[in-house]
């Protein structure tokens, strides 16, 4: 999901007529920002479908920019990129894509309403994504990857708590305020509920959304949450091939690397 966006942007016909050009445009008035953020600024910039010959780019539909919402966390949690750096780009991109007769970019605001808390909302929203690949990561306590998978189930649940308690507890949260934050977090609740009631085999492994208990002694050690992330990379071949955004976020590594490896059709054996 992610490969399409990571592409290396020199690679386009676009980039020196085009890409580089407006993000000099966006970075050079603010001190220290090129080129430390050009490449980036680059990457976005064509996939958001600026000078795009390509509909599926120019045109996205809903799915598109969900993922493109999601690789922009994770650079943003890895490198934090500023984000009137993130704004300008995206006006700077409509300003062409409209010029260009094309009115579906991928939006800003859509965007920034993820930014409550971004790493959360990030994790909550892929559960839905990866229902389908985690049921025999779950059932087998020796799969290399189970350790990682109930890491990240058991976060979500807390998470998902958390974030309800502290954004959707009234009517004007739920309406107003927090409207994007409360509606993402009543789809993750209808995926897990759904997810949790059809899977009665997985009861003893996850927790209720509802009656969550965290004190589950599942071996999750430091130590094999570190050796799961040097299996992702090395099943890429070498570190260096897995996104930066993933592959050196102190702290939150395993979990991500895990994610991103069901994203990207990894060959896990489920």
């Amino acid at each position: 999901m992610y490969k399409d966006f990571e592409k290396n942007v020199s690679d386009d016909e676009n980039a020196s007529i085009f890409f580089e050009p407006t993000c000099k445009v966006i970075l050079k008035p603010k001190n220290g920002y090129y080129p430390k953020y050009n490449e980036f600024c680059m990457k976005l910039v064509r996939n958001l479908g600026a000078h795009s010959k390509d509909r599926r780019i120019y045109k996205p539909n809903p799915e598109r920019c969900k993922n493109l919402y999601k690789w922009l966390y994770y650079l943003i949690m890895k490198h934090k990129i500023p984000d009137d750096i993130i704004k300008e780009i995206f006006q700077k991109s409509k300003d062409i894509v409209d010029a260009d007769g094309n009115e579906n970019m991928c939006s800003y605001n859509k965007y920034s309403e993820f930014l409550e808390e971004p790493y959360e909302m990030l994790k909550i929203s892929h559960f839905d994504d990866i229902t389908n690949n985690i049921k025999g990561i779950l059932m087998d306590n020796e799969h290399k990857s189970n350790c990682s998978c109930r890491s990240y189930i058991y976060d979500c649940v807390r998470m998902y708590n958390e974030m309800n308690r502290k954004y959707c507890s009234t009517d004007d949260d739920r309406d107003n305020k927090y409207n994007i934050t409360c509606s993402q977090l009543n789809l993750f609740k209808y995926a897990y509920d759904t997810y949790y009631k059809s899977n009665q085999d997985l009861k003893d492994k996850i927790p209720s959304l509802d009656k969550p208990t965290f004190d589950h002694n599942f071996n999750c050690s430091s130590s094999k949450s570190d050796k799961e992330l040097e299996d992702v990379k090395n099943e890429q071949g070498s570190s260096s091939t897995l996104p930066t955004a993933i592959g050196t976020m102190a702290g939150v590594s395993s979990v991500l690397a895990f994610l991103y490896k069901l994203h990207t059709n990894f060959n896990l054996i489920i």
